[in-house]
């Protein structure tokens, strides 16, 4: 597994911007107040990871914070204000960008292996005329910032979600690198909180209470969207999503960091070795319940002889 010293943090910090005082005020708003620094290891503390995985970013009505088919590799928080997710698909141009020919599940892969490694913007040079040039604020990152002209003429007809202050996003995308699913706008003025994957992984793996706070609104806000949009359960009425959702329970297995020991079996000859695979559901074994995949990738795997196939 990949580890993130303390060091590290310190020498390759997520936005250079961010301050002492502004640890200080993350650490008096729920959910960051209620962590104690004592779960941390004195080689990476809480602070540490506050102040060298997160960005403080500031946008206006209209802007672009993520968009929908984008590699994500941070997550917000909406520290205040509010931003609107838009769930139906939005033409291309609209955002900024060319239709792109499908590039397979190889291209997919080595689009994923090669995320960016600085915060998520987008730069404001690509973008076409529907574009003007957006008011983010306050970081080099959100120098970039660009926002969607006419946005009540674009969200006409569309589903959206409104998601206020107090809430996560972006957390599946991030840990799993996976593409955005859904583009997403500040509604009115709001100041987000983006956090770099590596410290969304470390502060739910020394954090239960955030954890259960990120599945708890994910529950809440997009499960039973997530259910309803899935093949096997699209005929179903929305009381019937609703007993599923109830009894849906989220577990994850493996490191989010499986993409660099996978170059690594690859590279030498054993990617289809599971010695050190994480058991999920064993052959054999009863079946009590139905496993969806979220995110990430499952290996489907039968006993053949002395081995597996």
């Amino acid at each position: 597994m990949l580890h993130v010293s303390r060091l590290q943090r310190r020498d390759n910090p997520f936005d250079p911007e961010m301050t002492e005082a502004d640890v200080d005020r993350l650490l008096t708003i729920p959910p960051f107040s209620r962590i104690g620094s004592s779960q941390f290891p004195s080689s990476d503390p809480l602070r540490d990871i506050l102040h060298f995985s997160t960005g403080l970013r500031s946008y206006r009505n209209g802007d672009l914070v993520v968009r929908k088919g984008d590699y994500g590799n941070s997550a917000f928080f909406i520290i205040s204000g509010a931003v609107r997710v838009v769930l139906d698909d939005i033409p291309e141009t609209l955002l900024g960008r060319r239709e792109s020919k499908r590039g397979g599940l190889l291209g997919a892969l080595l689009k994923r292996w090669r995320h960016p490694k600085g915060p998520e913007v987008r730069q404001s040079s690509s973008y076409v005329a529907q574009f003007g040039q957006g008011s983010g604020h306050g970081s080099t990152a959100k120098k970039n910032v660009s926002f969607l002209q006419d946005v009540p003429r674009i969200l006409q007809g569309r589903t959206s979600v409104l998601i206020e202050s107090g809430e996560f996003f972006g957390e599946i995308a991030a840990l799993g690198r996976t593409p955005r699913t859904a583009t997403i706008l500040a509604e009115g003025d709001c100041e987000l909180l983006e956090i770099q994957w590596q410290g969304l992984r470390d502060l739910r793996k020394r954090a239960p209470e955030l954890k259960q706070h990120i599945d708890t609104l994910y529950r809440e806000r997009a499960l039973e969207t997530h259910l309803q949009e899935m093949d096997i359960f699209r005929d179903l009425n929305q009381e019937q999503i609703k007993q599923i959702a109830a009894s849906t329970a989220f577990a994850s297995y493996g490191e989010f960091d499986w993409y660099g020991d996978y170059k690594r079996l690859v590279k030498d000859g054993e990617s289809g070795s599971i010695e050190h695979e994480p058991v999920i559901a064993e052959e054999g074994t009863y079946v009590n319940g139905v496993i969806l995949v979220r995110s990430g990738f499952a290996r489907i795997s039968r006993r053949y002889g002395q081995g597996d196939q």
